[in-house]
């Protein structure tokens, strides 16, 4: 906040944390603007190239409009700045960090400006998005055409930190662990990214299993959203939850634990080096044991999301623990 002679009168924590060269105690906003740059933490490169015009500009400019809207780019990433001039020639300028390319793709609402009120809007669902994403137990990621990350909720880091179907290459892209799986995800992101409303759902093989992701665009061009559902890694401890629940037989319990994880009879079979018949029996023995349930399935797909919800109760159990 400025003074009308431009001496600055109070700054937040935030401010003095992300640019930390003065105690903003005896300060003006020209002043300022020389430490930062000294400090190298002006992002703006017509001021860098020709500092002293601008700050000329600038300090011009602040004085005649009541409002400024502008983004820019800084050393600590790209933020959204206003500025506002009230009648008593009280200034106040703030910034919020936007991740434009990333957490704001699940915003339906589009910023239409960047006054102080609705920088606080966008900041306050940023938050809320990145608490509800970091509850889901699906991995949830944004990224560019060259899978450069804008954004990985704690779920899309847990997964890459198992070593499992996702890593980071030397270059700090994400990758797919599995070579052949990896042309196929590049392929999808980029595709997404360069067009508009694609969908597509790949398998991701790992050593213990495989992985399902949703390759989708994202709403801002150039970005594409990748959803990975995790289900399935820990089929032990939910087919050990759907024989308790449901009676089942150990065996009949990881099958059931595969079916919910999106298997088929044909890849179960091969996952336990078994027959498909022997499969198709214990599938059936599954049925009639909740027939006259209230837990009874009909087909695969009822079994299937019957098998999601005692899973999603376990695993959250498991995450409490």
């Amino acid at each position: 906040m400025y003074s009308p002679t431009d001496q600055i009168i109070w700054a937040n924590g935030s401010q003095r944390r992300i640019a930390p060269v003065s105690d903003y105690t005896s300060e003006t906003h020209e002043s300022l603007f020389w430490k930062l740059l000294e400090a190298g933490l002006i992002g703006n490169r017509v001021a860098v190239a020709n500092p002293a015009d601008w700050i000329s500009n600038v300090r011009i400019a602040r004085r005649l409009n009541t409002g400024l809207d502008w983004i820019s780019e800084y050393p600590s990433g790209r933020m959204s700045v206003s500025h506002r001039l009230y009648g008593d020639g009280t200034c106040v300028q703030s910034r919020v960090c936007i991740q434009t390319s990333g957490v704001e793709n699940y915003i339906n609402t589009k910023i239409r400006g960047n006054s102080f009120e609705e920088m606080l809007t966008v900041n306050d669902f940023l938050n809320n998005m990145h608490c509800s994403l970091n509850l889901l137990d699906l991995a949830v990621g944004i990224f560019d055409v060259n899978m450069n990350r804008f954004h990985l909720n704690d779920s899309f880091i847990d997964l890459i930190s198992s070593e499992t179907s996702m890593m980071f290459d030397d270059f700090g892209r994400i990758r797919a662990t599995d070579p052949d799986d990896c042309a196929k995800l590049d392929c999808a992101v980029s595709s997404a990214a360069t067009l508009q409303d694609f969908y597509k759902v790949l398998p991701l093989s790992y050593s213990g299993g495989v992985h399902f992701a949703s390759i989708s665009s994202g709403q801002s061009l150039g970005t594409a959203i990748i959803v990975i559902s995790r289900f399935g890694e820990d089929d032990a401890a939910i087919a050990s939850a759907l024989e308790r629940a449901l009676g089942l037989h150990p065996a009949e319990a990881r099958v059931a634990a595969l079916i919910g994880s999106g298997l088929g009879p044909g890849e179960i079979a091969r996952r336990r080096s078994t027959s498909e018949a022997t499969v198709y029996t214990q599938i059936r023995n599954i049925k009639d044991k909740l027939r006259g349930t209230k837990f009874a399935a009909g087909d695969l797909t009822s079994l299937a999301a019957l098998v999601f919800k005692i899973s999603a109760i376990t695993r959250a159990k498991m995450r409490k623990s």
